[in-house]
């Protein structure tokens, strides 16, 4: 055996005997590092899923088809749906593996987590919802501006119980502000926490693999926990708990994105000739790509100026997640409206909306920074 092999065995007992123990460790800074410069490209992903539409809804017509060419169902396709598709299992990733690192699953602990998360996830939730309600009642309210609204919901003047009860929890629908699904799903992933740690206790290797093979094989698609959300946002808590070294992912991380492509191409072509291969080049390639995103990341410090500009976007990314929507579908309405594109001119908004859209986020985040810097540290639950 090697020095350098003794090496990383002696880490290896050091971390088993720490978890044995409940020392806590200083999270490893290679991680945290990644996982921060990761923050602001996950979410501009995220707009671009939401980019896929290229079809308005005014109050009394529609502008647009979604599949009118298959050049651009084809292009839109491989990106919002499949390579930015990681976005969303990544950060319930880096969500499970900041809330289990150091966890020991006491009261104490697990009600001290809770506690901190009030101000950075339910307080957002709440006030981001209650914001895109009072648009829409103020959009809904002015004669000149109710003919961009589509009409295909109920006027918040006439909501009833159920309606806002919809609107916060999003029971039959998404919550008003649609994106905090997210939110609303890690809040509840957050709230089982205690009983999740006690499963990693017991048996995390026979969780994770039963959690993947229900996962691969669609049982009961879109029902927790055989959907995205637990899934990774457990694959984070493994890692956590584990204390895995991630560094070997450097390795494969190359191959990863090559496979990521592929599968991608893949995944399109299999969606729109409907090839019936089913949704495990999809899934593969959220795996792979993860791999290669984290991968990705590890190279961004030997760029300076990319590092630098990432790290300052990263403090943004919470308030571009939160303020894209309905922001992006208010410029394509208005974009639409006055240009008519055809499917050419389609892909290319498909591409420019969400840059436009982005690029007056950071600008309005910048401003609220200077003048209301702590109304925006409430907004983002004090990501500053």
């Amino acid at each position: 055996m090697s020095a350098s092999d003794s090496q990383v065995m002696g880490a290896a007992a050091r971390a088993a005997a720490n978890l044995r123990s409940g020392h806590d460790l200083a999270m490893p800074a290679a991680i945290s590092q990644r996982f921060a410069l990761l923050r602001f490209p996950l979410i501009v992903a995220v707009v671009y899923i939401h980019s896929f539409v290229t079809t308005v809804g005014m109050s009394s017509f529609r502008i647009g088809n979604m599949y009118s060419s298959p050049e651009s169902w084809m292009v839109r396709e491989f990106f919002s749906q499949e390579l930015c598709r990681v976005a969303v299992p990544g950060f319930f990733l880096i969500s499970g593996y900041l809330f289990f690192w150091n966890f020991h699953g006491t009261l104490a602990e697990y009600g001290s987590r809770l506690k901190k998360r009030v101000p950075t996830l339910l307080i957002p939730y709440l006030l981001w919802n209650l914001l895109v309600i009072g648009l829409y009642a103020a959009l809904q309210s002015l004669p000149a501006a109710s003919s961009f609204v589509s009409g295909q919901n109920v006027p918040v003047s006439q909501f009833g119980a159920l309606d806002w009860l919809d609107q916060f929890v999003g029971w039959r629908r998404y919550p008003a502000a649609y994106q905090f699904w997210f939110i609303r799903d890690l809040m509840a992933l957050v709230l089982l926490a205690l009983p999740a740690y006690w499963l990693l206790r017991a048996a995390s290797h026979v969780v994770m693999v039963l959690m993947l093979a229900a996962w691969f094989l669609q049982v009961l698609p879109g029902i927790p926990p055989f959907d995205e959300p637990p899934l990774f946002f457990m694959a984070g808590a493994y890692i956590a708990f584990h204390r895995l070294d991630l560094s070997a992912l450097d390795r494969v991380g190359p191959w990863a994105a090559v496979l990521t492509l592929l599968l991608a191409a893949l995944s399109t072509l299999n969606a729109v000739y409907e090839w019936g291969f089913g949704a495990a080049p999809h899934q593969i390639m959220i795996l792979s790509g993860l791999i290669s995103v984290y991968w990705l990341a590890g190279m961004v410090p030997s760029r300076p100026t990319l590092h630098r500009g990432l790290l300052w976007a990263a403090s943004a990314s919470f308030f571009v997640f939160a303020a894209h929507e309905p922001l992006m579908m208010g410029m394509r309405k208005l974009i639409y409206y006055v240009v008519r594109p055809d499917a050419t001119g389609a892909l290319v908004l498909y591409f420019v909306i969400p840059l436009l859209v982005i690029g007056v986020c950071l600008l309005v985040w910048s401003a609220l920074r200077i003048v209301l810097p702590r109304t925006l540290a409430v907004l983002t639950g004090g990501r500053l």
